[in-house]
């Protein structure tokens, strides 16, 4: 056997080893009853974050999902301002939804907001969606406009 050759790979891992939280996250394929998904491997270090895009340790995701497209290598398809899409099928509901709760041991998760377009719709719908619950339009903490059901 090569020392040379032994050596440099003992280095390689070494740098690998040491380097791999911060370039690489595992991801496991999930199945069940043919929906497939992914998540974080729980293995090894605790996950806090997913960064998408060029981070750093000196530049770390700031949110437990993190896009940042500052740092990213231009592309043809489209600019760097266009961060996050989302095509769904028209003949059904395209929805985003907000919940708080919903730890282990602790309340269930209960829905605080939607944004949707209804099935073959062109119309958009803000919804609060606790009942009896206010929606308030700010910039800073000046409050704009107060919905209320009441109003």
């Amino acid at each position: 056997m090569n020392p040379k050759i032994t050596l440099k790979g003992l280095v390689a891992i070494t740098a690998i080893a040491l380097h791999a939280q911060v370039l690489f996250a595992q991801w496991n394929q999930q199945t069940f009853g043919g929906n497939r998904w992914y998540r974080i491997n729980t293995v090894g270090p605790g996950w806090t974050a997913v960064g998408v895009g060029n981070f750093s340790s000196a530049n770390s995701p700031l949110a437990a999902l993190h896009i940042n497209s500052n740092l990213l290598t231009p592309s043809s398809n489209f600019n760097q301002g266009q961060v996050f899409r989302t095509d769904g099928p028209s003949n059904f509901a395209n929805t985003w939804q907000m919940f708080t709760g919903g730890q282990t041991g602790g309340p269930a998760a209960s829905e605080k907001f939607r944004l949707f377009v209804p099935p073959s719709s062109d119309n958009v719908f803000l919804r609060s969606s606790v009942p009896g619950a206010n929606m308030q339009f700010q910039t800073t903490l000046t409050v704009f406009e107060n919905l209320s059901r009441n109003a």
